[in-house]
Formats: C-alpha cells, structure tokens, sequence
C-alpha cells in the first residue's frame, strides 16, 4: 500500500516459524528494514527480542 506522501505498508500473513531461529537472510532483511507486528493471537512474538 503507499500513501500519496511516500510512505509504503506492505502487510503479511506468516506461519509461526517464520520467526524461528536461526533466522535466513531474507527475514533478517525484512526484519533490519523496519517491521510491526500488528496482532499476534499467541502473544509469543509481541516481545520477542532477536539478534540482529
């Protein structure tokens, strides 16, 4: 999604694992470029800490 001003929101739908560790090099850039979780049903990862 982008907004007149420039920004870009880009929404995803994950399984569970895609957070598991040892992170690939895909996640880790998705991750380093700035992401949200916006509802986590299990709460597992709302506060999660990873090693970037």
């Amino acid at each position: 999604m982008f907004y007149e001003e420039g920004p870009e929101i880009e929404f995803g739908f994950t399984q569970l694992d895609w957070l598991a560790l040892p992170l690939d090099v895909g996640t880790v850039g998705v991750l380093r470029n700035g992401f949200q979780i916006v509802y986590d049903r299990s709460g597992k990862y709302s506060a999660l800490e990873l090693p970037l």
